[in-house]
């Protein structure tokens, strides 16, 4: 709890000229792989957990020139959602795109991508709908195809790209090789692979970091039924998980 009020204060109260100061705390493991796989010119898709302040990470790859936008949820009020779209906008200068409507959503994403654009998806959340159930710490977790079904699209790459905080109290964001697989032509094999690979690189920095990680999320909260598996949904339904910022 201790790092999640740590996060909130860091968002909120480092604003302005004292946000530069912060980001300038932040450093970037791993750019090489991000450098050689957006010069390939077929955008990226980013997948990151509730891994520390992953915000910041969002806001520091944009602060370094890198052309990132991420999914995020609204807020159902209509208040509320004016509120946040405010602070995402006007406090954090956070370019995101809204999962709802999802035709329009997936109309940005792919208008992002055909542009070189890196779309960040947060996709360690229980899945209720649309998503298959993959290894997570030795259990089943209904986890989210949206990345997988980006990639398989668009031929983007898939870079787990991720935001820990050091003893130090400065932080660094992690960018893994893009995931490598090879396709076998059957569209939910495919996916579920896709899936499986970053659930993985997800899970090994959760064991790495477990105090910096949201686990009030209630991860494997859907089970399979036996005999049965959560359908996935066509692509022309596609709802991309993601969580609010804050």
């Amino acid at each position: 709890m201790v790092n999640f009020f740590r996060n909130y204060l860091e968002l909120f109260f480092f604003t302005g000229p004292q946000r530069n100061q912060l980001l300038k705390r932040i450093s970037i493991e791993g750019r090489e792989y991000l450098d050689l796989t957006f010069s390939q010119g077929r955008g990226l898709v980013a997948v990151s957990a509730h891994l520390n302040n992953f915000a910041l990470m969002v806001l520091k790859l944009a602060h370094e020139g890198y052309p990132i936008t991420i999914a995020v949820r609204d807020l159902k009020g209509f208040a509320q959602s004016r509120i946040y779209e405010r602070c995402r906008k006007e406090l954090l200068n956070l370019n995101s795109i809204l999962t709802k409507p999802s035709s329009r959503f997936s109309r940005e994403v792919l208008k992002l991508l055909r542009k070189n654009g890196i779309i960040c998806l947060i996709a360690d959340e229980n899945k209720r709908h649309g998503g298959v159930f993959v290894d997570f710490f030795g259990h089943p977790a209904a986890t989210a195809t949206g990345p997988a079904h980006l990639a398989l699209k668009t031929g983007a790459p898939v870079l787990p790209i991720l935001m820990v905080r050091r003893h130090n109290h400065t932080q660094k964001v992690v960018i893994e090789p893009p995931l490598n697989y090879e396709l076998s032509g059957n569209n939910e094999q495919d996916i579920k692979m896709i899936t499986t690979l970053f659930t993985r690189t997800i899970e090994s920095y959760v064991r790495k970091y477990p105090g910096q990680w949201r686990w009030d999320h209630f991860r494997w909260k859907t089970q399979p039924i036996p005999d049965q598996t959560l359908k996935l949904k066509k692509p022309s339904q596609l709802s991309l998980f993601n969580d609010k910022i804050f």
